[in-house]
């Protein structure tokens, strides 16, 4: 089974609501939040995207968690989710390599 962020979507689903379902499960409300992604565009046809970040935050603008979701040249994805912040507002996660990049 894929994580539930790179699911494929049921029929209707919004990339928003399939993040919101992942942190759910994870025990993360995102409730009326707003999700931003960061990635990168397709360029003259190609698609190169190593790395997308989705940083979520709650109904008052504060930042709660983030996803940052890994694609390899085998174009296998695997999220990796940021529990919180640092005492800095960072966020940031160390994680084994679990596949090839």
């Amino acid at each position: 089974n894929a994580p539930a962020a790179v699911r494929p979507a049921p029929a209707g689903a919004s990339l928003k609501a399939r993040v919101a379902a992942s942190l759910a499960e994870r025990g993360v409300d995102l409730a009326d939040g707003r999700v931003v992604l960061v990635t990168l565009p397709r360029v003259a046809g190609y698609l190169f995207n190593p790395v997308s970040f989705y940083f979520c935050f709650d109904r008052a603008g504060a930042p709660l968690t983030a996803i940052a979701e890994v694609t390899n040249t085998f174009r296998e994805m695997k999220p990796f989710h940021v529990a919180g912040r640092d005492a800095d507002g960072a966020f940031r996660l160390r994680a084994p390599k679990h596949f090839y990049v």
